[in-house]
């Protein structure tokens, strides 16, 4: 028997027997089970890869062929590989072997023929015939019953539990990287970002923005990674699952949704579980990660709801039952939003106010920039296609101005109007810079500034062609979004004193100028650095606003008491 053959009679062994530990797999085996990565075998594609069906005598496999570009690092592959190796789980996508081939290959160059290494990197797992989540996700009115829906939601926790026990963090947990096989049950895949944290480990700092948008967690820009990175994602996941629709809508819309179906189909769908389910997605979502639960309190929360929920729940029964929470939460409890009697173990809760001007039950049906302007959700960071509609993609018609490094538009919401500071693309962008602005206007809140709502951090990957071969560049978009400023700058309303604005007006802005800077001075130890007209807007009220943090730097006090002064030391960071 030669190599090759040995090779696919221990793949196909593999496939029935889950002690076989994965193996080094040549090339032509996997071009022979794909019929050499046809495109009749391709079955999926995502940014960084190509998933290939493989076709064995008695069984089928999933080969996943990664993009090799320039700047690849085989790092991130053997990072990757360790993370399979460690994993084995009804609820994660089985890993069977690699191939890592690197041949010297003729290519033309400048009019000359130069060998060069060409490296191919691929990864085998088992096939998972029902495609990916991300098929199934719908609203309540179509697709899964509740049941499909819960075991779904219940199968992804029990595999990141597992991931999180073996201290994995998965970064890049989403639909579409949850796979299910014929009987529904789903399993994690794609360890691409996944990192290992050893045992006393709890975080880690890195430099490279990675994910997908609208699973990131906020604070991830900040180059942090802890677990509740993945919890962030798993509420986002289940938020899905439940609505068909990424966040959170309010209590009384997801129950009155499912009541309805229940109502019309006759299912026996038990609310009590939906609204555990939702209550879990939403301390999933907590802006702060330290008010995320751990994954193995929400497992001991989905135990409990299995342990008390009845066999059987007439429709009536629901239809009380959702009423009573209704109730419940107009009355204000809008803080356990889809809680039932008792919290779910593990998880705590938290008053959350009411919002001004809006009615409750209207807060979750924004989008998370809409809910920052309403005042109900703290600033954080927001998806690049959320920017990309409030603005037309940044049309030029939507462009008020060009403020520092970067231009502004203004961005129309539901509920009001926002500016959107795009950073220049022509310039290198430095996160180091950017994040120190954004760490800076977080923390000031005052009258006299100009209201913070959110940034957004976005790197992704495009194909360009160059010579006659294709290159991979790097795309960045840096945005900060403020509240909008009806009347423009100060320096647009500057005259003599014989004409524009009155008196009592101009002397109202020299006050509320020296109030915000008395505030970034005293109260956060700021200089502005770059305080000048252009720089102070105007509500339509006429109250004036400091913006653009562009420049500023921090100063640390230290004062040194003698018999004669005190003196300052100003340290820059």
């Amino acid at each position: 028997m030669d190599h090759e053959a040995f090779k696919l009679d221990h793949l196909e062994r593999m496939l029935f027997d889950e002690t076989a530990q994965p193996a080094n797999l040549p090339l032509s085996l996997l071009e022979a089970i794909t019929k050499n990565f046809s495109d009749d075998q391709e079955i999926g594609r995502g940014g960084y890869a190509v998933v290939y069906k493989g076709l064995l005598r008695n069984g089928t496999v999933a080969v996943k062929k990664l993009s090799v570009s320039v700047g690849f690092d085989d790092q991130k592959f053997i990072q990757e590989i360790d993370c399979l190796m460690k994993v084995k789980h009804k609820n994660i996508v089985r890993y069977l072997g690699y191939c890592a081939d690197t041949q010297s290959k003729l290519f033309s160059y400048n009019g000359r023929n130069v060998f060069a290494d060409y490296p191919q990197r691929f990864l085998c797992f088992e096939y998972v015939s029902g495609g990916s989540l991300y098929n199934y996700i719908t609203d309540v009115s179509t697709g899964l019953e509740w049941r499909k829906r819960y075991s779904i939601i219940r199968g992804v926790c029990e595999g990141l539990h597992y991931l999180h026990e073996r201290r994995i963090v998965h970064l890049d947990l989403k639909p579409s990287n949850i796979l299910l096989d014929n009987n529904m049950v789903p399993k994690i895949s794609d360890f691409g970002y996944s990192r290992f944290f050893h045992e006393n480990q709890t975080q880690e700092i890195t430099q490279t923005l990675v994910g997908s948008i609208g699973y990131l967690a906020p604070e991830f820009f900040n180059g942090v990674i802890t677990f509740k990175i993945d919890i962030y994602a798993l509420g986002v996941i289940i938020a899905e699952i439940l609505t068909g629709k990424k966040g959170y809508s309010s209590a009384v819309n997801v129950l009155e949704c499912w009541r309805n179906r229940s109502m019309k189909s006759g299912e026996d769908t038990p609310l009590e579980q939906i609204r555990v389910c939702a209550e879990i997605c939403i301390r999933c979502l907590e802006s702060d990660p330290q008010k995320r639960p751990e994954i193995r309190h929400i497992i001991e929360a989905l135990n409990e709801t299995e342990s008390v929920m009845p066999d059987r729940q007439s429709i009536a029964e629901m239809h009380n039952d959702t009423e009573s929470m209704d109730e419940s939460i107009e009355a204000g409890t809008m803080s356990t939003l889809l809680q039932a009697e008792k919290t779910p173990k593990g998880l705590q809760q938290e008053d959350t106010p009411m919002m001004s001007g809006v009615e409750s039950n209207q807060i979750m049906e924004l989008n998370i920039l809409e809910r920052i302007v309403a005042g109900s959700e703290e600033p954080g960071h927001l998806d690049l296609p959320l920017l990309q509609r409030a603005t037309e993609n940044f049309s030029e018609k939507r462009k008020i101005g060009v403020v520092g490094r970067g231009e502004v538009y203004k961005g129309i919401l539901r509920n009001g109007f926002v500016a959107v500071k795009r950073l220049f693309k022509s310039r290198v962008i430095e996160d180091k810079m950017f994040r120190r602005e954004v760490e800076r206007l977080i923390t000031v809140r005052h009258q006299n500034i100009v209201r913070f709502l959110g940034y957004c951090s976005f790197t992704g990957e495009h194909v360009v062609s160059s010579e006659g071969g294709n290159l991979v560049v790097n795309i960045q978009e840096r945005l900060l979004c403020f509240e909008y400023m009806s009347n423009g700058s100060l320096d647009s309303h500057l005259t003599d004193e014989l004409r524009g604005l009155e008196w009592h007006t101009r002397y109202e802005i020299i006050v509320g100028i020296c109030k915000g800077l008395l505030h970034l001075h005293k109260e956060k130890h700021i200089i502005h650095m770059d305080l000048k007209p252009a720089n102070i807007l105007l509500d339509d009220q006429m109250v004036p606003k400091i913006t653009d943090f562009e420049d500023t730097v921090l100063q640390n006090i230290f004062w040194k008491e003698n018999h004669q002064a005190s003196q300052t030391y100003i340290v820059w960071v």
